[in-house]
């Protein structure tokens, strides 16, 4: 565990994060607008791919305590988290994850303090995934409140047991940190992506409910001079590679890997695309609206809540509609600078910063007393 943080704070935030993607942009983009009105803390239990997460972190001035947790022992971060809550005189528990639900739930309690889970969506995939998926359930149904990022989202809980009376839809808001996104150039080299040519971006944890195999499907049926530059790492990298060797559009693809502040680098793509088999609201989306970056999404979860065809191209989640979207989105260049303009009015105009943090404000104080220096 690492150093204590000092003072006093009331809401503890609690993450098992990967080295980066959208419930945790949402949690340093709340935790920052939190900041001005209490003093949030968070938790991280950390394994080897916890570093990019834990220096966003230091960099967002949060106070915060690193939980060594490599072999995802639930009990030592039980015990870990019921000494923070007495350590910092904790009166609320905010989880976000399947594990961090569970441990969070547990560690609330057993020290008496009210809980609040957030679920950003469902990942489904593999048996372990689906295995935690159902654990991660199982605290919801028991948590004091649960916050879903989405309408579609929210009915989906109440499916799996969650009360209607302590379900809160709470859709994503994102604010920029400070600065302005990179040029186009200096996107490109930052990436390592040639100056010239039409290219495609995709941002997020290769896992099967974010469809990367969708977006090698749609790269398929593109012209060659298409590339598609890929940022973010996970279970199905190797499954994504496969695909592109199957159906030989492998030297199209540049698998960039981690990196941090995703969203200074989005202007090196032509066009974003969202090849989700399902979603709450996704944060890249908001980072890329700011942007200005021409979207293609799969119309899932609560992505049509977000954007429209005035603002996006929308599509099924299936490789061959996800690549015909993008090939009008490539072919027609203004119209998609177009819809991009009005993605970033839409963001300015229903992106309320304040709202978000006020109704996470009236949530605590309705359940610990947690209020607003």
């Amino acid at each position: 565990m690492s150093p204590p943080s000092t003072g006093s704070v009331g809401v503890l935030h609690v993450i098992a994060p990967a080295p980066f993607g959208g419930a945790e942009t949402a949690l340093l983009a709340l935790c920052r607008g939190l900041q001005e009105q209490i003093r949030p803390s968070v938790a991280i239990l950390a394994d080897a791919r916890s570093g990019p997460f834990i220096k966003q972190v230091e960099s967002a001035g949060l106070p915060h305590t690193v939980v060594d947790s490599p072999s995802r022992n639930y009990l030592r971060d039980i015990r870990a988290l019921r000494t923070l809550v007495r350590r910092d005189r904790i009166t609320l528990l905010h989880s976000h994850g399947y594990r961090a639900d569970a441990v969070g739930l547990i560690a609330a309690r057993l020290e008496s303090v009210p809980n609040v889970a957030t679920a950003h969506g469902f990942t489904g995939g593999s048996l372990r995934n689906r295995i935690n998926q159902f654990i991660g359930v199982q605290a919801l149904r028991h948590s004091s409140a649960v916050i879903a990022v989405s309408a579609p989202l929210g009915t989906t809980l109440q499916g799996e047991g969650v009360r209607r009376e302590r379900l809160h839809v709470i859709p994503n808001a994102w604010a920029p940190p400070a600065g302005q996104p990179m040029t186009r150039a200096a996107a490109r080299a930052r990436l390592g992506l040639p100056a010239d040519g039409r290219i495609v971006g995709w941002v997020g944890r290769m896992s099967a409910e974010k469809g990367p195999d969708l977006a090698i499907d749609a790269l398929a049926g593109l012209e060659r001079d298409v590339s598609l530059c890929m940022i973010g790492d996970g279970p199905g990298r190797a499954l994504a590679e496969g695909r592109a060797m199957e159906l030989g559009v492998m030297p199209m693809v540049r698998l960039a890997g981690s990196i941090s502040g995703v969203w200074e680098v989005l202007p090196a793509f032509d066009v974003l695309l969202l090849s989700s088999r399902t979603e709450g609201t996704p944060m890249i989306l908001l980072e890329a609206m700011h942007a200005e970056v021409p979207i293609v999404a799969s119309s899932v979860g609560g992505v049509p809540a977000l954007l429209d065809e005035e603002t996006a191209r929308l599509a099924p989640a299936s490789g061959p509609a996800l690549g015909d979207a993008l090939r009008a989105a490539l072919a027609d260049p203004d119209e998609s600078r177009r819809r991009a303009a009005a993605a970033r009015r839409r963001l300015a105009e229903r992106n309320d910063m304040t709202q978000w943090i006020d109704r996470h404000l009236a949530l605590y104080s309705s359940l610990s007393g947690v209020r607003a220096a």
